[in-house]
């Protein structure tokens, strides 16, 4: 056996924080022998001391060695510093940072210095995150490094929900209910795991909840993780090998003396977090932030701090996301649409909600591709639901197509209604990515004009119409042989109709823009929207008067005059031979000529 791991059975009591009920158990101790065996539901070795499995996820990189299946989520290690569920330490160093000047674990931001590690004491290398979902539990697994081949550990590794630095600097404010993971070996036996949260001051805690400390704020009291289905955890008690970047291959030192003591320098551990009450399906908690630190001896959780790894950040949460998005058909339409959006506590909405719980997306621009304009990321979702979405209908020049929902683990479930506008995720699991998609076809609309003559109901060729609209539309129609003419694929929105000329031989008989709704799909071919125009016919008149004498005949004069009275065409006023008055392009009505005819 590589590793010395641990099962228990229990005798089970309760507390609460965050209103969940965390169940958790004293008992004797069960070896697990078995090289692959882990805790229930999980697919992570944590019970073999090592960073290799065969048949399970373990800590090095899959393939190395050979056969390694690897780590769940990637794992990147930087040369020193925070990486992707990793951080790396200074080892045997003067520059190596350490708490300094004696703290405990209560101090919210405990002083920190910088010397080598004392070689009787854990000068820490390095430590990994790792987590998985699996069969609706969520679990954790950590694991620790250092440079000190010594026969007990001391390890807490801390995890907090804000990213802003404490005091000090370095570790991370701690606010309520931030989680502390002790793991304690003696050298023999087996290791230890046990969980506390962080007491915040005014949230109605007493000194009594703490594990140390007699004032709030505090860790809570110290609880032992020893069921079967709640934790597990080893350390080696052999060599082992990390393959792990940089400096790999590293062998990790470990043995058995004759008593059976073991010496190691590597542990891990895994947790189930669900089965161990930390997570509580109504209430959504992400913890952002994780280090290491190693306690000076003894398992007392008033022993000293000494060597500490600063905070990495991971993502360990059994909150849900919820994603709106709104494509228009075709894609990339400037329009807005409207939204109303449930009030869920502690949630993060990257587009705000207003007074009336109301958003708006818009898919302009867009193509393949979606971005925040057209996308509402709804994060920190507590599990469960039902979270109804709906979009404000009518909306004009837009038909509600698809709704279409995707649960990216394939758990979450929902329900979705094109009458109404809503998709409702009717029970949202936790970790999981619930995107709902709404599909808006844009309305398309015509514009027939139609033109006759005044006289008859003839059909006029040739009559010109401008027409203009929403974002600077414009167009120009030309009646055909039928008197008429028809624009399509118009945006739905308020037009004008202007007829800019008539037919030669006929009047404009409404020379003002017309206006001209399209409120509804339609085609030139079908239900566009009619407007009728006419024009009025012209005559010409010619009045002629001529003296059949060529020589010494009559004279005359000619005046025309319309129903007003008022002169037309060019009637002479002086007795001429021949007289003759011409009048183009008259409307229809009534006209009076005066012929004088001189003797």
């Amino acid at each position: 056996m590589s590793g010395s791991g641990f099962r228990r059975r229990p005798t089970r009591r309760s507390w609460s924080i965050f209103g969940a009920v965390v169940m958790v158990a004293v008992a004797s101790v069960v070896i697990v022998g078995a090289a692959d065996a882990t805790l229930p539901g999980s697919s992570f070795n944590t019970t073999n001391g090592s960073l290799t499995s065969l048949t399970l996820h373990d800590w090095n990189p899959a393939g190395s060695p050979a056969g390694n299946v690897g780590p769940i989520d990637p794992i990147t290690c930087p040369a020193l510093g925070a990486g992707t569920n990793c951080g790396v330490d200074r080892t045997n160093s003067s520059l190596d940072n350490s708490f300094a000047q004696g703290p405990k674990e209560d101090d919210p931001a405990p002083s920190v210095g910088t010397g080598s590690i004392p070689p009787n004491k854990d000068d820490l290398s390095r430590f990994y995150v790792n987590q998985e979902k699996a069969g609706g539990d969520d679990y954790l697994y950590l694991a620790w490094e250092r440079t000190n081949t010594l026969g007990s550990a001391h390890m807490d590794f801390e995890f907090n929900q804000s990213n802003t630095n404490s005091a000090n600097g370095v570790t991370k404010l701690r606010t309520e209910g931030d989680m502390l993971v002790t793991f304690d070996f003696g050298g023999s036996g087996l290791p230890v795991l046990s969980l506390s949260r962080w007491l915040a001051a005014g949230n109605g805690h007493t000194a009594s909840q703490c594990e140390a400390s007699n004032t709030i704020p505090c860790w809570s009291a110290l609880e032992n993780l020893t069921t079967a289905s709640e934790a597990d955890g080893s350390v080696n008690n052999a060599n082992v090998v990390d393959f792990n970047p940089p400096g790999a291959p590293r062998t990790l030192a470990g043995s058995v003396s004759s008593n059976g003591s073991v010496s190691s320098t590597f542990g891990e551990a895994g947790i189930n977090l669900t089965d161990a009450g930390v997570f509580n399906p109504s209430i959504c908690q992400h913890f952002g932030a994780a280090s290491l630190k190693s306690r000076s001896s003894g398992q007392s959780f008033t022993s000293t701090l000494k060597d500490f790894i600063a905070p990495i950040p991971v993502n360990i949460s059994n909150c849900g996301t919820i994603k709106i998005i709104k494509h228009s058909d075709p894609r990339g339409i400037n329009k807005a649409f409207t939204f109303n959006a449930p009030s869920i506590s502690g949630a993060t909405y990257s587009h705000t909600l207003d007074a009336s719980n109301n958003f708006t997306l818009n898919d302009s621009g867009n193509t393949n591709s979606d971005n925040a304009a057209n996308t509402q990321e709804i994060t920190n979702v507590p599990g469960g639901g039902p979270y109804v979405f709906t979009e404000a209908l009518p909306n004009v020049g837009f038909a509600l197509t698809d709704i279409t929902c995707v649960s990216a683990s394939g758990d979450s479930t929902f329900t979705t209604d094109k009458a109404t506008g809503k998709a409702t995720v009717t029970n949202l699991v936790a970790d999981d990515t619930v995107t709902c998609t709404y599909t808006n076809q844009r309305q398309l609309g015509a514009i027939k004009v139609t033109k006759e003559s005044i006289k008859g109901n003839t059909a006029l060729a040739g009559a010109k119409f401008a027409i203009t609209g929403p974002n600077s539309f414009s167009t120009t129609l030309t009646t055909g042989a039928d008197g008429s003419a028809c624009v399509g694929n118009l945006p739905f929105g308020t037009y004008t109709v202007t007829e800019t000329q008539a037919p030669s031989g006929f009047v404009i008989d409404n020379p003002d823009p017309v206006s001209a709704v399209v409120n509804a799909n339609s085609t030139c071919a079908s239900g566009p929207v009619v407007k009728d125009f006419t024009d009025t016919p012209l005559t010409d008149l010619l009045v002629k008067a001529t003296s059949q004498a060529s020589t010494g005949g009559t004279q005359s004069s000619i005046k025309c005059v319309d129903a007003s009275n008022a002169d037309i065409g060019n009637s002479p006023v002086a007795l001429s031979n021949p007289a003759q008055m011409d009048a183009t392009g008259l409307n229809p009505g009534t006209y009076v000529c005066t012929i004088v005819i001189d003797p």
